[in-house]
Formats: structure tokens, C-alpha cells, sequence
């Protein structure tokens, strides 16, 4: 009974929002960014009609009030650099951006070769609002969480031209330090919180000192998927009683969740919540009907289609700029 009572209750407390297919933005488009960011366009538009089955935390959306908003702000610079959790953000906010607001320039700078994909990449983006004078810029870093990247993230959004930084840890590229902590091994996860936490403290206290007096912003981890874990098939009869259900290796994430806050707190900024943002429910039967290895919206354990799940933390942010 309790059981029950708590599900009518999440189901109670959860938020509906709305949100936007700019499945045709040119920005994402194939050969434009990693391939693993985008999913057929009728695929995004059921993920889209499936949205009041998303778990959104942070209340009602409304991505075209919050686009308009950061839109008008006057010479505000904003510098985005982090992993590629963190440039599927930019992606989400560049293409709302142009949905709403045509008055915009783009230049791509720093072009590489990806031998992993076979294709060539921005390593930096710069969006800039001519009636404003207003700049977002993104810069990628490939595990910003690896000793050696510790000071990139002040090398690429240097603090003297910054007003607002937007940065993740990117603890996935340092799995040496958070030790057997994996998305393939399920429950079997496991964290080193000691020394993930003097990981993620040194560089927070770091960007907290060097941008002293700037806006800053902790790009949290987002949830991961929940399907194809080895012991997935034993967890079938749990989906099916209680569709809020989660993995229980979220504990581990909540784990990074929980120090990435209490750092955010302690040196004094701004945590996006990306957990509770995108998290959602396992549905199977969407799964199995389109013939997905991931759920709906999802396009590997860590990624997102764009549109998707990352947009409810791109309205967080939105929020948080405006």
C-alpha cells in the first residue's frame, strides 16, 4: 500500500512541459556532430508526443520565454566547455536559439579530424546576438576531469572575457580515479567517493577562486540508460509493476550527484541538476515496438537525441541565465 502511495504520489508531483522538434536545425544535421546525437526524425517526434512521461524536477517549461529572455540580454558573454554531455547542451540551446530568434551569427573555429568517427568537427562554436552584442561561445574538452585538462577549462573561457562559465567535471573519461564505476556493469557499480571527491573539490575550488565575481554554472551528470545491463532481463517483472522504477546503479550516479552538489554549495555556485532533468521512466513497449537497443529519446547509455531528454536541462539553464 505504501508502494502504491508513493508512486500516486511521484505521478502527482511531476511536471508537464513542452517542448519544442527542431529536428531540422542545420546545426545537428548528419556530418554536422557526432553521429550518436541524432535519431530519426519520427522517432524524435514520438519522443516529443511522449513528453508528458517525462520527470521533470524543475517545474513547467517554457523554452521560447526562457530563448527570448537570455535573446535580449545586453553584452553578455557566456562560455561553454566541458565533454560531449556538455556540447549536446550548447547543441540543444544553439538550435532553440534559432528557432526563436533568426538575428543570429555562427562561425565555427578550431575544425579537427575525428579518426573515431571518420569526419570532421568544430572544437569551438562562437553564436553571437548582432542587436546585442551578447556571445555564447562552446570550446570541447575531452575529460576536464583529468589532471592535465585542469587548467584548459580557464585556458578556453579565459575569466577576463567571461561573464558566465558553464562547465561539467566529465567523470566518464576518468574512470582511473572513480575505479570499477561503469554503466555496463549495472549494480555491480562502484565508487571511490574519497577520491572522487577530492577530485571534483579541486577543480571547483579552482574555477571557484579564478572566477571569482562571474557567474558560474556546474553542468551536473546526467542520468544514465537503463536498459541492457547484464541483469536487465531479471528486472522485467519490476518495469512492469512500477513504470517510475530505476536502476539501482543510479545509486552510484546519485553518489556523484550528491558530492557534485555539495561542492557546487560549499564554493558557492550555481548546480544544474542534469539527473532529475533528464531522467525518465523505462518504457519497454516503446523500446521493443521500434526496435530500439535504447529507449526512446536515447541513443547509447549516455547520450541523447537532440531533440530530447537534454532539453529539460537546457531550460534549467535558460532559467538560470535569464
Amino acid at each position: 500500500m505504501e508502494n502504491l502511495k508513493k508512486i500516486q504520489t511521484e505521478k502527482e508531483d511531476r511536471r508537464k512541459g513542452k517542448l519544442v522538434d527542431y529536428s531540422l536545425c542545420e546545426f545537428i544535421q548528419p556530418g554536422n556532430v557526432m553521429p550518436h546525437y541524432t535519431c530519426p526524425i519520427n522517432e524524435t517526434k514520438r519522443f516529443i508526443l511522449m513528453n508528458d512521461d517525462i520527470s521533470i524536477s524543475s517545474g513547467n517549461i517554457d523554452l521560447e520565454a526562457n530563448v527570448l529572455a537570455i535573446s535580449k540580454s545586453k553584452n553578455l558573454r557566456i562560455c561553454v566547455t566541458g565533454d560531449s554531455m556538455v556540447n549536446q547542451l550548447f547543441h540543444s540551446m544553439e538550435c532553440l536559439i534559432s528557432h526563436f530568434n533568426s538575428d543570429i551569427q555562427r562561425v565555427v573555429q578550431n575544425v579537427f579530424y575525428s579518426e573515431k568517427y571518420r569526419m570532421r568537427l568544430p572544437g569551438s562554436i562562437e553564436l553571437s546576438f548582432p542587436k546585442t552584442g551578447s556571445v555564447i561561445s562552446f570550446h570541447g574538452i575531452k575529460g576536464p576531469c583529468k589532471p592535465e585538462n585542469y587548467g584548459k577549462i580557464w585556458e578556453k573561457c579565459h575569466p577576463g572575457s567571461t561573464d558566465v562559465l558553464i562547465f561539467n567535471i566529465g567523470y566518464l573519461h576518468c574512470a582511473d580515479v572513480l575505479e570499477s564505476f561503469s554503466y555496463t556493469k549495472g549494480i555491480k557499480s562502484k565508487l571511490n567517493i574519497k577520491a572522487t571527491a577530492y577530485m571534483t573539490e579541486k577543480i571547483i575550488s579552482n574555477i571557484s577562486k579564478t572566477f571569482k565575481n562571474r557567474k558560474v554554472l556546474l553542468y551536473g551528470q546526467p542520468a544514465p540508460e537503463l536498459v541492457n545491463y547484464p541483469n536487465a532481463k531479471g528486472m522485467k517483472n519490476q518495469f512492469a509493476r512500477d513504470k517510475f522504477f530505476r536502476h539501482k546503479s543510479d545509486r552510484v550516479i546519485l553518489n556523484l550527484v550528491g558530492i557534485e552538489k555539495s561542492m557546487a554549495e560549499k564554493y558557492n555556485i550555481h548546480y544544474i541538476d542534469s539527473f532529475n532533468a533528464t531522467k525518465h521512466f523505462l518504457n519497454e513497449k516503446e523500446r521493443i515496438k521500434w526496435g530500439k537497443l535504447f529507449s526512446i529519446g536515447r541513443t547509447d547509455r549516455v547520450h541523447f537525441c537532440l531533440p530530447g531528454p537534454v532539453d529539460f536541462a537546457t531550460d534549467a539553464v535558460l532559467k538560470m541565465l535569464g
